[in-house]
């Protein structure tokens, strides 16, 4: 279950974030990324105990599953992504920016789907994380 939360909190706080057009929206993009490092570590200490895996059918008609796996450098590098936008957020907290909200939206989708792309254990997943991670990376990128 640390797996899907690891995922599931940026991806949330990022849905959340487009609609919150509030000063506290630094706030809450801080908070969600060091809730995202604190599960992480969790997951990087649980892994070193013994593999940690979620697996559940996810479309079965295509055999495909929705399976996260920590073994190996997965655990570590879900950890240092997590570190890394948490260290982004902190440097970005006193920037003003425009539409910061928009920022952290793009910023945490980005975090989910990254986490998502070293965890993933099934190709279509892989991908899905892929494209998760690549659109907000566009958007950030374009504006």
């Amino acid at each position: 279950m640390l797996l899907v939360l690891l995922i599931l909190i940026p991806l949330v706080a990022g849905i959340v974030s487009f609609a919150w057009r509030s000063p506290s929206v630094k706030g809450w993009a801080l908070i969600s990324t060091l809730a995202s490092s604190v599960v992480a570590l969790m997951a990087f200490y649980a892994q070193k105990q013994g593999i940690i895996r979620f697996d559940a059918p996810w479309i079965p008609s295509l055999g495909a599953n929705f399976s996260l796996n920590a073994g190996g450098m997965a655990a570590v590098l879900a950890l240092l992504t997590a570190i890394v936008y948490l260290i982004i957020f902190i440097a970005q907290w006193n920037k003003p920016l425009a539409d910061f909200h928009r920022f952290v939206g793009l910023m945490l989708l980005s975090q989910a789907g990254i986490t998502g792309v070293f965890l993933a254990d099934d190709l279509l997943l892989f991908y899905f994380f892929w494209e998760l991670a690549l659109i907000p990376v566009y958007f950030l990128a374009s504006t």
